[in-house]
């Protein structure tokens, strides 16, 4: 058995290495676009800031919470949308807050707020269903790109073969 030498092992192990990180950091930038530089959360965050988000839980069990509450939701109604099933966890999950808040208001102020909630609504459903049909084209669209670039290797190969077999003929005549 051969062995490599130190110069062959170490640019093996370096091309290694970048093809099984490449995804992860590609994956990892993706995540935590937004808390890198330049990003939504990229800055300090203002004490006034930290007193207005003070009722928020530090860890991520809330978000179990809601992720269960999603899933059950899922299930009740498997072909509904995105925009169905976040309204649902929102009222769920601050029902009581939200109609004390609407107790407090007279019946002019709840009429006119449910009008200006109903165009709202519309308008986030409408946003919402954007951003699914955008994410459905990306994936088409990268099934697509992927799909041709296999028949162009399987072309690249085919005329490979062809010109070497010309190449044959030629040199038998």
């Amino acid at each position: 058995m051969k062995m490599m030498c130190d110069f062959e092992e170490n640019d093996f192990l370096l091309t290694m290495v970048k093809t099984l990180c490449g995804p992860m950091l590609r994956t990892v930038q993706k995540q935590l676009k937004d808390f890198l530089l330049g990003g939504q959360f990229s800055e300090c965050t203002a004490q006034e800031d930290f007193q207005r988000t003070a009722y928020a839980h530090v860890t991520n069990l809330g978000c179990e919470h809601h992720f269960c509450d999603l899933y059950s939701s899922q299930r009740r109604r498997p072909n509904a949308s995105f925009h169905h099933h976040m309204s649902v966890q929102l009222l769920k999950r601050n029902s009581q807050p939200l109609f004390q808040w609407l107790g407090n208001m007279d019946s002019n102020e709840q009429d006119q707020l449910l009008k200006t909630a109903c165009g709202g609504g519309r308008l986030m459903r409408k946003r919402h269903r954007e951003d699914e049909d955008g994410v459905d084209k990306d994936i088409f669209n990268q099934m697509h790109e992927a799909q041709s670039n296999k028949k162009k290797e399987v072309h690249e190969e085919e005329d490979y073969a062809i010109n070497i077999r010309l190449e044959k003929r030629t040199y038998k005549s």
